[in-house]
């Protein structure tokens, strides 16, 4: 992964009638419009898609880490 000087945010809940921990996306677009990365360059925050097919360089393997982390808390297989 390349350094980027950036802060990846991610909306969780936990959920007590599973017991799993839920990375909830929906949430994240409704109350942030999938501005969920943190510039510390431009002190504002940016989104991860840049269009026609192409992510932030650093988004899909940021996400896939975030995701194997929440499975893990889960107790769910990899």
């Amino acid at each position: 992964m390349k350094k980027n000087n950036k802060q990846y945010y991610f909306v969780v809940y936990y959920d007590s009638d599973t017991n799993r921990w839920v990375h909830d996306v929906d949430t994240e677009e409704a109350m942030f419009g999938n501005r969920l990365i943190w510039n510390n360059d431009t002190s504002e925050f940016e989104c991860g898609y840049l269009g026609d097919g192409k992510f932030e360089e650093n988004e899909e393997e940021v996400v896939e880490l975030f995701n194997k982390m929440i499975r893990e808390a889960s107790n769910e297989s990899l």
